[in-house]
């Protein structure tokens, strides 16, 4: 069976598609998977439409408005397989709907997990709870609603690492709930005015200034919890993931070099933590995981996202096409015939320039 493969708005959906046909264009004289590939998104000049066979703006409808719409759209296209990827908590739970009309819905997760995975501290919370610790690094929660409470967390995580002399801001924060590095700071009494100056993107603040920052915010937007936690110096590895009934099926992991790109490499421990994850988080399919090392050089996790990363496109390089394989799973294919990644290959993404066109949302006529 040749599958019609929708991907709503979501993350990396350009080299998602564009990695499938590349993949379909390897099949020569055999039968292919899919048959067309659907696109829609909430923006009507997404970059990737370009690379459907079928293309359009969505509608801006939520909740069960989104996923009426969402049913009369498969009905309409015949689509088989549908990759969730925004409104995932109303489109799986209206699962039943569209198993109904012979669609197989695609996501990373179960839904009664997908919070425990957003919200980082009931991600490492949960990990600790079941016994994995080593993995963790030292952390606390603080509220933004506790304007004198900062430095309390600070003093704590201190007093858990023994190697704080040995780096130069020992202590961070980010949002328990975030995405791309936003709201991640590094605390340090005495900030360098050259680095405040001239290398502001290292985000180092004086914990006293973010506090009163974090609080006023708070006041104003309501109250957020931080994740204060020990600095990991690095490197840092982005591990592209497949995963099919309960076993890592392949591990694609790119160790960060700055300059220099990002290297393929083999690593046992995030091999077996990336197990972990699965077990624990009854992950399926593609996901992201992310670890660091901390300043004795031990992994530590510091956050999964149950989707394509952004450098999938990487891992496609390296010789796994995740996304393009995770659609052949779901048709019978066997876990075994997934490739496993080039070690020691060396890449790094590529900005391009295109024109943009708008597509206009459409209704059934």
């Amino acid at each position: 069976m040749q599958l019609n493969v929708w991907f709503n708005s979501g993350v990396s959906l350009t080299a998602i598609m564009r990695a499938i046909r590349e993949q379909e264009k390897l099949i020569l004289g055999r039968s292919k998977l899919i048959n067309k590939i659907f696109c829609t998104h909430k923006n009507p000049y997404f970059i990737g439409f370009p690379e459907a066979d079928h293309a359009e703006a969505e509608p801006h409808l939520t909740g069960d408005a989104y996923v009426a719409w969402a049913l009369e759209f498969s009905r309409r296209h015949e689509i088989n397989r549908f990759v969730v990827g925004d409104h995932f908590q109303a489109i799986t739970q209206a699962q039943a709907q569209f198993e109904a009309q012979g669609v197989q819905l695609v996501y990373g997760c179960p839904a009664d997990k997908w919070n425990l995975i957003d919200d980082k501290s009931l991600f490492y919370s949960t990990l600790g709870e079941q016994g994995h610790t080593t993995m963790l690094p030292n952390w606390m929660v603080w509220n933004d609603g506790l304007a004198d409470g900062l430095d309390c967390s600070i003093d704590w995580i201190l007093s858990q690492i023994t190697h704080a002399d040995k780096v130069e801001t020992p202590v961070c924060t980010k949002p328990v709930q975030g995405i791309f590095g936003q709201g991640f700071f590094r605390f340090n009494d005495t900030p360098d005015p050259e680095q405040q100056l001239f290398q502001p993107e290292r985000k180092i603040i004086k914990s006293a200034d973010f506090a009163a920052l974090a609080h006023q915010a708070g006041l104003a937007n309501g109250h957020r919890n931080w994740m204060v936690m020990e600095f990991l110096p690095g490197p840092e590895y982005s591990v592209d993931c497949l995963a099919w009934e309960g076993k890592l099926v392949s591990a694609v992991t790119r160790e960060k070099q700055g300059g220099k790109g990002q290297v393929i490499v083999y690593d046992p421990v995030i091999q077996a933590y990336v197990q972990t994850l699965i077990d624990v988080f009854q992950l399926n399919g593609v996901f992201n995981a992310q670890f660091l090392r901390d300043a004795q050089g031990q992994l530590k996790v510091l956050e999964i996202n149950p989707r394509f990363s952004g450098g999938t496109g990487m891992s496609v390089r390296a010789g796994v096409n995740l996304p393009w394989w995770w659609l052949k799973l779901t048709a019978g294919g066997r876990a075994e015939d997934v490739p496993q990644p080039e070690i020691g290959l060396r890449v790094q993404a590529l900005i391009t320039h295109v024109p943009l066109q708008c597509f206009p949302s459409q209704t059934q006529g």
